[in-house]
């Protein structure tokens, strides 16, 4: 009989629910308390790291007409301040004066440094990308996509090892 895909994560869950931070578990230990496929640990064990360290953590809210998906933690990548506003900015579409956001959302030290090196122009309440700004942004945009969209890796088991 098949799991389903949260069958095998809650099998794998439960036998590693006991463990604290620092703990190691070898994957032959987890096949055996789990009863499963060293491949099928291997490959879920994966999966949830991918999910962890990439996905936000959403809430799935079911209605009758109406669900929807809640965003409650984004995702955390190894982003500096600097990167974060402008990461923000071109998210919010703070391209020109005319769709310019509120400075006081962000670190105005930060800011600063952003405008001292042409990226961002801060006016008297709101803050814009300047050209090199969007083309720091948008290179910021698809690093950020391809840590969350990339494919995970493949992993080819020889079986005489």
């Amino acid at each position: 009989m098949r799991r389903s895909p949260q069958e095998v994560v809650d099998t794998i869950a439960y036998a590693l629910k006991e463990g604290k931070p620092g703990d190691e578990y070898k994957v032959s230990d987890l096949v055996r308390k789990t009863f499963m496929n060293h491949v099928t640990v291997s490959y879920y064990l994966e999966l949830i790291m991918h999910v962890q360290n990439n996905l936000p953590k959403i809430e799935y809210v079911e209605k009758k007409r109406n669900s929807y998906v809640k965003i409650l933690k984004e995702a955390e990548l190894p982003l500096s301040d600097e990167e974060y506003i402008l990461l923000s900015l071109f998210d919010k579409g703070a391209f020109t004066k005319s769709n310019a956001v509120p400075f006081f959302e962000y670190s105005t030290e930060v800011m600063n440094k952003l405008k001292k090196v042409s990226l961002l122009e801060i006016t008297t309440d709101s803050v814009f990308l300047q050209t090199k700004g969007i083309v720091a942004a948008a290179g910021l945009a698809e690093k950020r996509a391809g840590s969350i969209l990339s494919p995970q890796k493949q992993n080819v088991i020889e079986r005489d090892e």
